[in-house]
C-alpha cells in the first residue's frame, strides 16, 4: 500500500501503480503553492530591476540575492569567471557574436545592413582593390551576467567570455541585445533571448552607463 507523503492518504493500488506520490487534493494544493511562490519571485525581481533603473550610482544597486537557490545553481551549473566577491544585478539567456572574416570580394564595397544591425550584420571594407569581408558569428551562448565589476557570459555553450567595465570603451542597447565596444575594433554582440522584458533590457544598460561614465 501506497501513501500520498503529504497528508498520509492511502493512494490506492493504480494510483501506485502509475507512480502518484500525492492523492489529488495534494496535487491540487502542491500546485497552487508554486505557482504562489513563482508570482512572488516574480514580483521580487520586478522590484528589484525597478529599484536599480532609479540608482544614480553604482552604490545604489541592489544586487540579486546570492544565497536564492536557483541563482547557485545556475551559477555553479556553468563555465563562467565570475569570482566569489562579485555582486551581480542581471542573470538573462543571451548568444554571443563576434565580427569574423570571411573571405576578401573585389566585386563589392561599403557597408550593409538591415534596419536592425545585430542580428546577420555584414560589413564589407575596401582595401586597395580588394574588399575583406566580415560577418558576426555565434561565438557562445549560455546566461549573461552583469555584476558589479564585470559584464560576463557564462557559457553552457562556446567559449565563457569576461569584459571589465574599465575596458568597455562603448555601447549600444537595442530592444534586443547590446553591442560592446572594449579596445578591439570587434564589438561584441550579445542577443538577448526572447524572456527579456523591456524593463529588464533597460537596467542592463542602466547598469553598464552608471559603471563606465
Amino acid at each position: 500500500m501506497t501513501i500520498c507523503k503529504i497528508c498520509g492518504k492511502n493512494l490506492g493500488f493504480f494510483s501506485s501503480l502509475f507512480g502518484n506520490t500525492l492523492c489529488n487534493d495534494c496535487k491540487i494544493a502542491e500546485k497552487t503553492r508554486k505557482e504562489l511562490e513563482k508570482q512572488k519571485e516574480l514580483k521580487e525581481f520586478h522590484e528589484i530591476l525597478t529599484t536599480n533603473l532609479k540608482a544614480t550610482t553604482p552604490e545604489q544597486l541592489k544586487p540579486m540575492d546570492r544565497n536564492d537557490q536557483v541563482s547557485r545553481n545556475l551559477m555553479s551549473s556553468l563555465a563562467h569567471s565570475v569570482k566569489d566577491d562579485e555582486k551581480f544585478y542581471v542573470i538573462t539567456m543571451a548568444t554571443v557574436k563576434e565580427l569574423k572574416y570571411i573571405r576578401s570580394d573585389r566585386s563589392s564595397s561599403g557597408i550593409s545592413a538591415p534596419a536592425f544591425g545585430l542580428k546577420g550584420f555584414r560589413v564589407n571594407t575596401q582595401f586597395g582593390h580588394s574588399n575583406p569581408i566580415y560577418d558576426y558569428r555565434v561565438v557562445g551562448s549560455g546566461m549573461l551576467v552583469l555584476t558589479n565589476k564585470n559584464i560576463h557570459l557564462c557559457a553552457s555553450s562556446g567559449k565563457p567570455i569576461k569584459i571589465p567595465y574599465s575596458k568597455v570603451e562603448g555601447f549600444h542597447l537595442y530592444h534586443d541585445g547590446l553591442e560592446v565596444y572594449h579596445g578591439t575594433k570587434k564589438p561584441t554582440v550579445f542577443i538577448f533571448s526572447n524572456i527579456v522584458d523591456p524593463l529588464q533590457s533597460n537596467v542592463i544598460g542602466h547598469i553598464i552607463e552608471l559603471h563606465t561614465r
